[in-house]
């Protein structure tokens, strides 16, 4: 028998974490803004924990996995494969609940092959239960290449309640959520959380509120139920109603939202936010910038409404608590012949004076040109605290490059990727004047470093 077998149980449980915490780990740097539970009261683990806490304190610099929650599957797996060694290592894995605050449900973890079968939510309560009261970190994650589920209206309220029946018990204790589902499971889980807020007490001392969330739908392919399912199984679409996250998690200070409607946000806690693919109105686009504590917001292919701000007032700038904004490949939803005015507005909302840090990237023409006009109005428009400009896949005129000069004239650090006309604005516009962006000394210009000449 391996030495290791005869180890006290005090060392098993040590080296078992440790192993854990390096799988979260690695885990880990495929995204940015990592939510770490807490970590039991043991030194090596705490040391574990805070080399991780201090690896993701500060988000980078790209925003494709800003605010992006790392999947739970491999952590999982690797605990379940520590219980399965043998009987001795099975009884003390189990017993370890820090092993079993991560964890992922796919597809089939609330309901059996049989609907009226409750083996499956059985299980999945079960791995649940197993951390007893500590904070949880759930993955609820359907893979992409999962057919939809052909349910009945009576077969998907059963899958709603069991969803219900086995999550409520736990509610209180889940940390951070990813939920990569159908719009069936997001507003089934959702409604969950929306129940135990209002109906429990605020002052639940056991309660972990939500602080961490990453919404991801996953749209139905038409081409994946056959002709003969679809007749043998009665469809039905079922309304999808965006949820109020002031309502469902209030205490959120995470989000990031790919491809779900959102009808209210937050307003106290949230300091980092990341929407992508999915409708932004101008009365949750006013809500995110004046009624936060939102630092850095990443917007990416988001859709701009038409028309006017359902305020007049909202044109009135005043200080936001945004500083590092991203904006990238937007879209409009307004008439064609009315994108640029409706690009030059949403700008005008967009950008405040408090503003450090500055990514635009993918920006059609149409969007362009509203900014250079936003940029050129009368009195013109200056950002004296901003810093950092970041220009990627852009057509950027010289009158444009002119424009952000004069707008943006403190920048001290400027990134240039796959840019058109970047020659003209780097070798032509600022290297050999010193009045444009006087505290650059370097440009980042498809990689490479280009300095002023003296």
């Amino acid at each position: 028998m391996p030495a290791v077998h005869d180890l006290p149980t005090e060392i098993l449980c040590a080296i078992f974490e440790l192993s854990a915490a390096e799988v979260g780990h690695i885990a880990g740097r495929h995204s940015s803004y990592i939510a770490q539970s807490p970590a039991p009261s043991t030194s090596s683990t705490s040391a574990a924990a805070a080399t991780t806490a201090e690896t993701h304190a500060a988000p980078p610099a790209d925003t494709t996995n800003f605010c992006a929650l790392p999947s739970q599957k491999d952590f999982l797996l690797h605990c379940i494969a520590l219980s399965h060694v043998c009987a001795r290592w099975r009884y003390v894995a189990i017993d370890l609940q820090a092993l079993w605050t991560r964890l992922t449900l796919g597809r089939n973890a609330f309901v059996s092959r049989n609907y009226t079968d409750v083996k499956a939510t059985d299980t999945t309560a079960l791995f649940l239960s197993r951390s007893a009261d500590l904070p949880i970190n759930l993955d609820i994650a359907f893979s992409l290449d999962d057919p939809p589920l052909p349910l009945s209206w009576i077969q998907k309220s059963r899958y709603e309640e069991n969803i219900r029946r086995v999550l409520l018990p736990h509610i209180q204790r889940f940390h951070s959520l990813r939920l990569m589902s159908s719009e069936l499971v997001i507003t089934a889980v959702l409604d969950v959380f929306l129940e135990r807020n209002l109906s429990s007490s605020p002052n639940d001392t056991a309660y972990t509120p939500l602080t961490h969330l990453h919404l991801v739908q996953i749209l139905p392919s038409s081409s994946i139920t056959s002709t003969s399912t679809a007749s043998a199984i009665p469809q039905c679409v079922q309304p999808f109603f965006p949820p109020d996250l002031s309502l469902v998690a209030p205490h959120l200070t995470t989000l990031r939202v790919d491809g779900v409607p959102i009808s209210a946000f937050p307003r106290w806690r949230l300091e980092h936010v990341a929407l992508r693919d999915t409708f932004l109105s101008y009365q949750n686009h006013f809500h995110l910038f004046m009624k936060t504590r939102i630092s850095r917001l990443v917007l990416h292919r988001v859709m701009i409404p038409g028309g006017l701000p359902y305020v007049r007032r909202l044109i009135k700038q005043h200080a936001s608590s945004v500083t590092t904004l991203s904006l990238s490949e937007l879209r409009c939803a307004g008439p064609a012949d009315e994108h640029q005015d409706i690009y030059t507005l949403f700008f005008t909302l967009s950008l405040y004076h408090t503003l450090r840090d500055l990514e635009l990237a993918g920006l059609s023409q149409e969007a362009m040109v509203g900014l250079v006009v936003m940029l050129g109005a009368s009195p013109l428009v200056v950002f004296v605290e901003l810093r950092r400009l970041v220009l990627k896949g852009l057509d950027v005129s010289l009158s444009a490059g002119e424009a952000m000069a004069a707008a943006f004239p403190a920048v001290s650090e400027m990134v240039l990727e796959c840019v058109k006309g970047a020659p003209e604005l780097v070798y032509g516009l600022w290297q050999g004047n010193v009045g444009i962006w006087p505290e650059l000394v370097e440009v980042s210009l498809d990689g490479e470093l280009v300095k002023r000449s003296m």
